[in-house]
């Protein structure tokens, strides 16, 4: 009889730590989620600031665009792609985190 409360004992100790074990597991996700979400946000906010800056900067109208020599396109070029490809990644992470 003693040996099989031990056991029973065994069990419900078990299965109390693996519920605890579960739901600091699951505290984490939430966490590591806030985390990325936060970040992206974040990066989200820098890359409009940086497309307001590029698109109302006084000296980039259409015909100075056309001024500019090569590297000076090329730069701004780079730096509209850098905000569109945090645009895609924001909005891929969006979607895996209200997935996830």
């Amino acid at each position: 009889m003693n040996e099989m409360e031990e056991v029973m004992s065994g069990i419900e100790t078990g299965a109390i730590k693996s519920i605890q074990l579960s739901q600091a597991q699951e505290q984490l996700k939430r966490s590591d989620q806030d985390y990325v979400q936060s970040k992206m946000r974040h990066l989200k906010q820098h890359a409009d600031g940086l497309l307001d800056s590029i698109l109302n900067h006084p000296n980039l109208t259409e015909p100075q665009i056309y001024q500019m020599d090569a590297a000076q396109k090329e730069e701004l070029g780079r730096r509209v792609q850098i905000a569109d490809d945090v645009f895609k990644t924001w909005s891929h992470e969006e979607e895996w985190l209200v997935s996830g």
